[in-house]
């Protein structure tokens, strides 16, 4: 059973999220502080925000171990489109052992509490422990396959081998990636392999 911890930040108002993106889990934001209605008396259906957050800090935890870290600049929930959108992201990932495994940084985010799918945008770049440098400007967690998904240009980079390619699929740990097409790169040929 995940238990949600909330630590509060400068200026910050109550903010919870569901879910997880650790490695095989998903992220799901919702916050807390409710929007005055329209002035109008008419209400437009997903419209309006049903709660946002600023400077908001997260840590999801998994029978005590850390697995998440989020960090946010600001965060709107639209309870009615069931989408849940946040600003300047940044997330540590940690494995089973409570040790960190990785780092998202990303310029926005898309939530789907109910597919518990999540897409971030922008400036997106992820490092994890093993030296694994990816950049694009787009990326997806998809829970029907439990694989990290992009359909844009992508850079992948470890230990002098640089990859690129549009569209990839990759496990959480970025450790078995696939690209899609228009494939280039950079291959070292180390000692150790001859």
């Amino acid at each position: 059973m995940k238990q949600f911890e909330y630590i509060p930040g400068a200026r910050q108002s109550t903010l919870r999220f569901v879910g997880a993106l650790a490695a095989a889990a998903v992220l799901v934001i919702a916050g807390c502080t409710k929007p005055q209605p329209p002035k109008t008396g008419q209400e437009i259906s997903g419209e309006f925000p049903t709660s946002s957050a600023r400077n908001t800090v997260t840590i999801f935890t998994t029978a005590g171990i850390r697995t998440t870290e989020i960090f946010s600049d600001s965060v709107v929930n639209y309870a009615e489109k069931d989408s849940t959108q946040a600003y300047t992201l940044k997330v540590n990932f940690y494995d089973n052992d409570g040790l960190w495994t990785s780092l998202l940084t990303a310029d926005s985010g898309v939530i789907r509490e109910k597919t518990e799918k999540l897409e971030v945008f922008g400036d997106v770049r992820v490092t994890t422990r093993d030296s694994v440098r990816l950049t694009t400007t787009q990326l997806a967690w998809d829970p029907k396959i439990a694989k990290i998904v992009s359909d844009s240009f992508v850079t992948a980079e470890r230990e002098g081998d640089i990859i690129r390619g549009y569209g990839m699929v990759s496990d959480p740990d970025l450790k078995n990636i696939v690209f899609k097409r228009q494939i280039s790169g950079r291959i070292e040929l180390k000692e150790d392999s001859l």
